[in-house]
């Protein structure tokens, strides 16, 4: 197999979180890739279905409505998860279009491993 035909091949499932009040629900057995359009305030993020191993899932905020979304708050089965950043500092969401990727190293103790957070890039236009 070349290595274009592998290139070709590749695509992740993208989807919507579910939102219920304030919390926005990341199914990681439904998707990696996840867009939203947030139309309230979002003061957290619960994650479902984690991989016991490690796994990787990237989330694209357009916020054309000036909507506080709090990227630094993760939760999963009601407990709270660590979510570390480069040099300590926690993006704060644009009014515009925003990329985050995060990475879990150990899904079966996600609560005490954490996340680990990165910026693709913010405030797009």
């Amino acid at each position: 197999v070349s290595g274009d035909a592998i290139f070709k091949s590749y695509s992740e499932k993208v989807s919507s979180p579910d939102i219920g009040g304030a919390i926005a629900a990341l199914d990681l057995s439904k998707a990696n890739t996840f867009t939203f359009t947030p139309n309230r305030n979002v003061d957290m993020f619960e994650i479902l279905n984690v991989p016991s191993d490690s796994t990787t899932f990237t989330i694209r905020i357009k916020n054309p409505g000036n909507y506080t979304v709090d990227i630094d708050t993760f939760v999963m089965g009601g407990d709270s998860i660590p979510v570390y950043w480069p040099g300590g500092v926690v993006p704060q969401v644009s009014d515009s279009t925003d990329i985050y990727s995060f990475k879990i190293f150990d899904g079966s103790d996600v609560e005490n491993d954490g996340i680990y957070g990165v910026v693709g890039g913010q405030n797009f236009s």
